[in-house]
Formats: C-alpha cells, structure tokens, sequence
C-alpha cells in the first residue's frame, strides 16, 4: 500500500478555491451550520461513543445522560437556544483502568464574521479527584500531579454529573476530538457531538489526523509541544476553532488528500497528451480506498481472490499480440490469497505474467504475509495506547503485536526488467 503514496496533483483546487461563499453572520446561523455536523446516533455507536444502552448495565458504575433541557438559571441564554461548547479531559491511570482527572468545558459565546471565528468563555475547568488509586499520573501528557491533585481544588464524578444535569441540554452541540474518549471517561451520554477526528479524517475513513497535526497545518497554531504537557483548555479551543473554521468556510477547509488516488489521472495521460490504457485489479475494499476515489480514467477491475475468475484478465491487459488493443501501459494489481488453492492459484498466475511479457515490459512482484492482519492491529494498538482511552494494551498484546510485525516484515520483491528491442 505504501507503493501508492505520491504528492499531490497541482490541478486540485485548494481548500480556499473550493470554499463556499460566507454566510454565517452570527451564532445563532453558526449554530444551525454546525448541527449539520452532528454524529449520526450509527456514527457515534460506530466510533466507540457511549450510547444510552449504557445507563444501568454496569452494576460498579453509573453514567449521566444530558437532559432534555438544562435549568434556565444556569444558563447565559434562554434554554430553547442550544449552545456550542467544545470539551477535553486529561486521564491518569488507576489500578482500574484510565480515569477522568481533568475536566475543561468552553462555550463560544459571540461570533465575529469578519475574522471567522468566535469568542469563548470557561464554564468548568477542574480536576478531578479519581475513585481508585492512581498508579501513574502521566504527567508528561496529563500535567496532573499528586501535588496539584492534594492542593486542588477538585470535585469528584458524582458532582461533575450533577454539574452536567443541571448546566447542560441534550440539544447543546458538544465539539471534541475523538470525543468518544472524553465522554467515556466522564461516563457521560450525549447525543448531539462533533468530532474533529471524524470531520476531518481521509475521506474514505482510513486514518485520522491528530489534533496537534490539524492545528498546526489548519490554523497555524502549536499546541502539544513535546517539552510541556497537554493544555485540556488548549487542545478544547482548538477542536472547536477547527469546527468552526469548517462551518465557516465550508468542506473545501480540510486536509489535502496526498494519496495516489489524485494520480491516476495523470497516469492515465502520456507526455503528448493522449490518453494510455491503466488498469487497477483487486479486491472492491482495496479499489475504492486507493483507485476509484476520486472518478478516474483508469479501469478497475475487481477481484477478490487469486481464485477469482477475474484474475486471469490481468493475461488479456498484459499480452503482446498485434490484434490486442486492449494492452495497458501500467497494470497494478493487489491479489489475496487466504488459503492453498488461493496461494498456488497467484504462484500459476505470476508465472504466466512472466512467460508472456515482452522484453519492453518490466514487472515488479511484491509477496507479503498478514499486511492485512498486522495493519487492523496496529490500529487497534494505536486506539488502545491514547492516553484519554479507557482500555488498555497489555504486555502480551504488544508482544503478539510484535511478533506478527517480524512475520508481515518477512516479505520478497522480485524485478524482472525488460529492455526495448
């Protein structure tokens, strides 16, 4: 997969050209674009969101779900219109799991239209005093401290819940960074959020950029320096100057796609301007993540396994005859095989390739074991290991991790180089 990365074709519209007019004036009109944001209920479930199944499974703890409408009197507004906040927590670790020991929750309180972006004001910025016992602070992510926690102040779980019943509505607009984790660490269930980590991941869902990342590219600004620890207010303002930037500027504000899939285009033109045949066969996953997106010239074929029927059109794309007009310039092709018969099918499958190319061809062959297996993994990994989780990687499972890496590692190329008659 890593074969297919390539810098980014300079006809693509930048995010500025793409942009649509302005047409936020105000909060209330800041308020009705960014519902358009919102997580669908399957999204949030998707991304690991706490959902309302939630209240009264767990016999040991006990969640807080926000409120059809918050009381009038703690609120700078009238109840009927919704607010825009942005939230992050910073976690330590207990001899239970992670744990909530840091709680920041902003409110955007004015919009300037001129300068895209709004004023904000600290509703809560508190620590939190842990049920278990802290095994490690880390502090190095956190900035929490035994001594700042024993010097307070803090307010432990149960008050933060009566803090959101009463000062929070389920119809306000929450905007965090994968925010799934913050909630869950606050064991709190709220159904109207917008996640910067979703917003603006690649756009087929591969991978997400990391808030520092998307601050430092979007909004030219440095925050989670290596040297200090994370700033909850810091990291929340940025969430929520990011969602407002987009709602602001509309979906041409992002992150440009640097992935081949803008090349193909440019395959699929020789230097003198006309058009060369490229072809793309492999699994639909596989074509749509790396190919199809965006619409191309290039064909695709699709094929599941080595066994697949279809694996034997590479010959048709691939053969020298006078009469074939079918021959591609560039033929990329990713075959699976699960199983035997797959495995000895793609062994049959590349000695034809070779036998049939002309001495103008030149065919690369890359062989790879658990690319897949190990890549789902590192995701896992990756997921497990955030600090703001609240499920852990264990010992054994960064040793198993490990030992699949040194087999997926164990990979072969084979060059066959042809020169022009």
């Amino acid at each position: 997969d890593s074969l297919l990365f390539a810098s980014p074709d300079n006809s693509i519209k930048s995010s500025s050209q793409t942009g649509k007019d302005a047409k936020i004036q105000n909060m209330k009109s800041l308020t009705k674009e960014m519902t358009l944001m919102v997580l669908s209920p399957a999204e949030r479930e998707k991304s690991g969101y706490p959902m309302p199944n939630k209240l009264g499974s767990e016999p040991n703890g006990y969640w807080v779900a926000s409120p059809e409408q918050a009381d009038v009197s703690t609120r700078g507004h009238t109840a009927t219109t919704p607010s825009v906040l942005a939230l992050d927590c910073e976690m330590v670790e207990t001899t239970e799991g992670r744990a909530l020991a840091r709680f920041t929750l902003i409110e955007a309180t004015d919009y300037d239209p001129q300068q895209e972006r709004v004023d904000v004001k600290v509703i809560l910025d508190t620590l939190v005093q842990p049920e278990h016992k802290i095994t490690d602070y880390v502090t190095q992510y956190s900035g929490v401290t035994a001594a700042l926690l024993q010097k307070g102040p803090t307010i432990t779980l149960q008050e933060l819940h009566s803090f959101i019943r009463s000062h929070i509505s389920a119809e306000d607009i929450i905007i965090g960074h994968s925010l799934e984790n913050d909630l869950q660490a606050c064991r709190w269930i709220h159904p109207t959020c917008v996640d910067t980590a979703i917003l603006f991941s690649h756009k087929n869902g591969s991978f997400k950029h990391s808030l520092r990342h998307l601050s430092s590219v979007l909004l030219k600004r440095h925050i989670q320096q290596p040297d200090r620890p994370h700033c909850s207010e810091e990291d929340a303002k940025a969430a929520l100057d990011l969602a407002v930037a987009r709602a602001s500027k509309g979906p041409g504000f992002g992150m440009k796609d640097m992935r081949s899939a803008n090349q193909w285009s440019k395959f699929c033109r020789k230097g003198n301007g006309s058009s060369s045949t490229v072809v793309a066969i492999g699994p639909s996953s596989w074509l749509q993540k790396y190919i199809t997106n965006p619409p191309n010239p290039a064909h695709a074929l699709s094929c599941e396994s080595c066994s697949d029927n279809s694996a034997k059109a590479l010959m048709s794309f691939l053969s020298s005859g006078k009469n074939n007009n079918r021959k591609a310039t560039l033929v990329w092709s990713q075959l699976r095989a699960s199983n035997e018969k797959d495995a000895e099918s793609c062994f049959k499958l590349v000695e034809e390739v070779v036998q049939s190319g002309s001495r103008c061809d030149t065919l690369l062959i890359a062989l790879q074991s658990r690319y897949s297996n190990v890549m789902s993994e590192f995701q896992r990994r990756k997921a497990l290991r955030n600090p703001k989780t609240t499920m852990n990687w264990t010992s054994d499972d960064e040793q198993a991790f490990g030992k699949a890496v040194e087999e997926c590692r164990l990979g072969v190329s084979i060059w066959v180089g042809g020169s022009k008659p």
